[in-house]
């Protein structure tokens, strides 16, 4: 019903604009999208299939769901929320999919004393306060790890590369070595703080710079710190992490509003 199919692209649409995300489409239960809240533009979901995201196979299960990555057809990145629509049986007949842009929490991470880089379950940094780091990955780029990125599409065509080696020790502390666009020789070394959230599957990762003239002060205070009982993982989960991970917590609360 060409009439129907218009005015759903429309109510998308309007509903897009409502809440500011990025894209909202439908999808017919063999992964063929149907209605787009971007039918209008060039890089339109309509007719495009996605039944190979973890998104669509999940929320065909019955599941809400959601899973980074970046868009196929639109080559952007996103985090991306889906959810069954059922009809007056129980039947599944199609999956709602909004995405969520990512650009705006990354913005306000720069600038500060700390940068922040966040990790997916196999250790690929998908956000980053520098631009330097994203697709690379911490942990070794194995083939069984290549294959299971190469079906999701999770980075689309993006090429995936490790970081080099990079943990160190100075003054009994170890330091993260990352790259970084100005740094001399092209690495940055960094103290870092980590902590998990087991329901997205990422880990956060929280970087004070150690290689300006200021880091020995920095790295003394977290010194006496440790020696004070503060330890200095404990001095950047207490002081910086809950600064950071209100941001990223309030991405992940939008998937209560859309599961209504």
């Amino acid at each position: 019903n060409p009439s129907l199919r218009a005015a759903t692209d429309r109510w998308l649409a309007a509903q897009n604009a409502a809440l500011k995300s990025s894209d909202i489409y439908l999808i017919l239960p063999q992964g063929m999208t149907i209605a787009a809240s971007n039918y209008n533009s060039e890089v339109s979901f309509v007719g495009q299939n996605f039944s190979y995201r973890p998104y669509f196979i999940d929320a065909m299960r019955g599941h809400p769901a959601r899973f980074y990555g970046v868009g196929t057809t639109s080559g952007v990145r996103g985090y991306f929320f889906s959810a069954p629509v059922r009809d007056a049986e129980g039947a599944i007949t199609a999956v709602v999919a909004v995405k969520i842009g990512v650009d705006r929490i990354e913005d306000a991470w720069r600038g500060g004393d700390y940068q922040v880089m966040v990790t997916d379950p196999d250790g690929t940094a998908f956000l980053a306060s520098d631009p330097a780091w994203l697709y690379h990955s911490l942990n070794p780029l194995t083939p069984d790890r290549m294959a299971r990125t190469e079906a999701s599409r999770r980075y689309a065509d993006t090429p995936l590369a490790e970081f080099p080696p990079h943990t160190l020790e100075r003054a009994g502390v170890t330091l993260l070595r990352l790259p970084q666009s100005g740094a001399v020789g092209g690495t940055r070394d960094f103290i870092a703080a980590s902590q998990n959230m087991p329901e997205a599957g990422w880990r956060v990762h929280v970087l004070l710079d150690s290689a300006e003239a200021l880091s020995q002060a920095r790295m003394d205070y977290v010194e006496n710190a440790r020696i004070a009982g503060f330890g200095r993982v404990g001095i950047m989960l207490r002081e910086v992490l809950p600064n950071v991970l209100p941001s990223i917590a309030a991405l992940l609360s939008l998937e209560m509003g859309i599961a209504v």
